[in-house]
């Protein structure tokens, strides 16, 4: 699905994708976030995978009031024109839906 709002375009195939716990990444993964330090940092952090990409969900900024990422809950940039968002399914954190936004 595209969509494009003041020629901001969210792309996404709109299915729920399930997140991961520490103990689901790889060795190599784990090791591009050497900046969770403790036992308790690495098992409460919640991964989802994406694009050939593995993203903390930490990472992602909240979405307040911007119009052209409306209905999104979240998003990371990867440059100022372009970018990862993701949407919550239902209330919990177990699935998320993602995509990509660029201008």
């Amino acid at each position: 699905m595209k969509t494009t709002i003041d020629n901001v375009t969210v792309i996404t195939n709109n299915t729920p994708r399930a997140t991961i716990g520490w103990h689901d990444l790889t060795k190599k993964e784990q090791k591009d976030f050497n900046y969770l330090k403790t036992n308790d940092e690495k098992l409460d952090a919640i991964f989802i995978r994406y694009r050939d990409n593995v993203y903390n969900l930490s990472e992602f900024m909240k979405v307040h009031n911007i119009k052209t990422l409306k209905g999104w809950d979240g998003y990371v940039s990867d440059s100022y024109f372009s970018g990862v968002v993701l949407k919550f399914v239902e209330d919990g954190i177990d699935y998320v839906i993602m995509g990509r936004y660029y201008s």
